[in-house]
């Protein structure tokens, strides 16, 4: 049986990166200034609405239960693409928070799934 702390400490993970996700797939619909400047700088605007896209599948299937462990594992790969953008673009302001939500996420998954963790104990 898992502990009121542990349930409550997932749920709410599970809902910062699940709507942090949704939120910023939506605004790249939308395309306010800011957003389309940084895009622009990362050479990526023509793909802005393919990204959006990939964003909002990959939150759809970490927030469904039993498409979690893969949606995990693909908001990482969508996170790690992030990082790499930043890095790239020279913006270490904008890499704390996707590095803060791709850790989130397997934060996410550790409390989900224990067992999955459990090799790293030995």
């Amino acid at each position: 049986m898992e502990s009121t702390s542990r349930l409550w400490t997932r749920r709410v993970l599970t809902g910062l990166v699940g709507f942090g996700m949704v939120a910023s797939g939506l605004l790249k619909f939308v395309g306010p200034p800011p957003l389309v400047e940084n895009f622009e700088r990362y050479h990526l605007l023509d793909k802005l609405p393919l990204i959006a896209v990939i964003e909002l599948v990959c939150a759809a299937l970490f927030l469904i239960p039993k498409t979690s462990s893969l949606g995990v594992l693909l908001v990482t790969g969508y996170f790690g693409g992030a990082v790499v953008a930043h890095l790239v673009a020279n913006d270490p302001v904008g890499l704390v928070p996707v590095a803060v939500m791709g850790l989130s996420a397997w934060a996410v998954a550790a409390l989900r799934n224990p067992e999955l963790f459990a090799s790293f104990r030995r």
